[in-house]
């Protein structure tokens, strides 16, 4: 809703991560450091960037290449989250050096489905890292698809939740 919220008002992130989600009290999350987010009005036009550091790993191919964002690079950026989350904080392309990201990427390569993920969520993270990114979810369809998900595994649907177990070692972040 946040990211939903945020594009109907004409801005992008520009930085979608797990650093950058806040949980409160009530266990709702929220999106925080707008520091490289921009305005780009309701027309949702491209930003293009000039010289700042940028979160590379959570950038679609398109602003590796050119420097350009826009509400579909958020998308991309945010089935890293999910990517992220999935792996209780496991570092996106952990194996992947940063000097063949982008070619690896546009060569159609993608991050392989963490173990505790449904196929129903490994499809929506491949969407939102779709080549073209006139092909990506917006994110009112996010919402809605997640939230069928979740309305899912309340009734016993499907068994979404994460099989964890105290004795396994998952994942650890790389510094």
């Amino acid at each position: 809703e946040n990211q939903e919220f945020l594009t109907s008002r004409g801005f992008i992130h520009r930085d979608i991560a797990a650093r950058n989600i806040m949980v409160d009290q009530q266990e709702r999350c929220k999106v925080g450091d707008f520091g490289l987010s921009r305005a780009v009005g309701l027309d949702h036009e491209n930003y293009h960037s000039q010289g700042r550091k940028l979160p590379l790993k959570w950038m679609a191919p398109e602003s590796l290449a050119n420097y350009c964002f826009s509400t579909q690079t958020d998308v991309w950026s945010f089935g890293i989250l999910l990517f992220e989350i999935l792996t209780l904080g496991g570092t996106p392309y952990a194996d992947w050096p940063a000097t063949e990201l982008f070619d690896r990427l546009k060569g159609g390569e993608r991050m392989v489905k963490p173990d505790n993920c449904s196929d129903q969520l490994y499809d929506i993270m491949l969407k939102c890292w779709s080549d073209n990114p006139s092909d990506r979810p917006s994110f009112t369809v996010l919402r809605k698809d997640l939230a069928e998900l979740l309305e899912d595994a309340q009734r016993g649907d499907h068994d979404y939740y994460l099989k964890l177990d105290a004795q396994a070692h998952y994942y650890t972040l790389e510094t």
